[in-house]
């Protein structure tokens, strides 16, 4: 083991969770998977007494309520399979992952219906109250798009059933988005990060307060880089986990 972390959900009215109960961490992943820059990784292998695991980090998540995801195979290992209607993660915030610089976030991801609203959220940096988001990746009528504050850019259609690998990086100093699927440039933008110390939310989105973009399908080894991953290493990333 490599400490102890105290982590439990709490009722309120906000549903947010806070620390409170001690528990073991999960071992980490050999070395050779642990790459310059990692903040956090959540396997998404399972969840044990409502938590969700970060193995290289202390951003552990846990269900909101008793809805949790359920563990399915997944790309690599197992991952967490979500219904689309209720099951939902919150996970810790901290300044490792409140990054106000260059960043990167890569996960993968499937779809296996249409959405119930038309949108549906694998993975969210909630921003405050608001209804805004630092970043976000969420399906939108058949649409992968990537949101961050009021600002979006389409990624690509949805394949309904399929894992398909998103990485997404934002440089500081010039505002470019670079967005990668399968390991390969898809998209390219610019856009101005919001910042701020929000939660990070994994099946669905929070609008101020009101819980939307239910995800039916499942996510899996989400990764989070205080750095802009340069495009080998965003292929690397596939072939490691699902080559």
């Amino acid at each position: 083991m490599r400490g102890w972390l105290l982590v439990l959900p709490l009722a309120g009215c906000d549903e947010v969770f806070d620390l409170v109960e001690v528990a073991p961490r999960q071992d980490a992943v050999a070395d050779a998977f642990i790459r310059p820059g990692l903040v956090a990784w959540y396997p998404m292998e399972e969840i044990a007494g409502g938590r969700l695991v970060d193995i290289v980090g202390d951003h552990e998540g846990a269900c909101i309520g008793s809805a949790c995801p359920v563990a399915t195979v997944g790309v690599r290992g197992n991952a967490l399979l979500f219904d689309g209607t209720s099951q939902v993660i919150n996970a810790l915030s901290s300044s490792a992952v409140n990054m106000r610089g260059d960043f990167t976030v890569a996960a993968w991801v499937r779809q296996d219906t249409a959405a119930g609203d038309g949108s549906g959220c694998p993975f969210s940096k909630l921003f405050g109250t608001s209804g805004t988001n630092t970043w976000q990746v969420c399906s939108y009528l058949g649409t992968w798009v990537f949101y961050s504050s009021s600002m979006k850019i389409s990624i690509g259609a949805v394949d309904l059933g399929r894992w398909q690998h998103f990485a997404v990086t934002w440089n500081a100093d010039t505002h470019e988005v670079l967005i990668y699927v399968d390991g390969v440039e898809k998209v390219t933008g610019a856009l101005d990060v919001v910042f701020d110390t929000g939660r990070i939310m994994f099946g669905a989105d929070d609008d101020a307060g009101v819980i939307n973009g239910w995800l039916p399908g499942a996510v899996d080894e989400v990764q989070i880089f205080n750095r802009a991953l340069p495009p080998r290493e965003t292929l690397e990333l596939v072939l490691e986990q699902g080559g």
